[in-house]
């Protein structure tokens, strides 16, 4: 798939996105267009901002992610992403377990650390006492 587009922060990506989504996968590429092209019609009526590069920009961004959500639905439904694994397989590398952080004195030292400044808390004992 080609890569995403630049556009301009003009160009209503958002609201191009929601039409498509909108849209039927099947849909042909000039439908896409004429829609779009008639978005950008409307819009453009009231607003002067909209030049031919913009409204160029627009299609080409409808059509990117028209064809991405076909390739999506593509995939989706070809069966390649596979189901969900449940349970760990024979075949998959299990990941090595992390190595402990504090050793079993650091962890009992940092537990009491924080005993003591709930109890500080808890008391209204601030940093510098009453």
């Amino acid at each position: 798939m080609e890569r995403k587009p630049r556009v301009s922060p003009l160009v209503p990506t958002m609201a191009i996105d929601h039409h498509l989504g909108r849209v039927h996968v099947g849909t042909s590429d000039a439908e896409v267009k004429a829609d779009i092209e008639q978005m950008v019609a409307r819009a453009a009526a009231n607003d002067p901002r909209w030049t031919p590069a913009l409204r160029r920009q627009a299609v080409k961004y409808a059509l990117w992610s028209h064809h991405r959500n076909q390739a999506e639905y593509e995939w989706l439904m070809s069966g390649a992403h596979g189901r969900p694994r449940l349970s760990l397989s024979p075949g998959r590398r299990r990941r090595k377990a992390a190595a402990p952080r504090y050793t079993p004195e650091e962890e009992r030292e940092l537990a009491r650390r924080r005993t003591a400044a709930k109890t500080q808390k808890r008391d209204g004992m601030g940093r510098f006492g009453r």
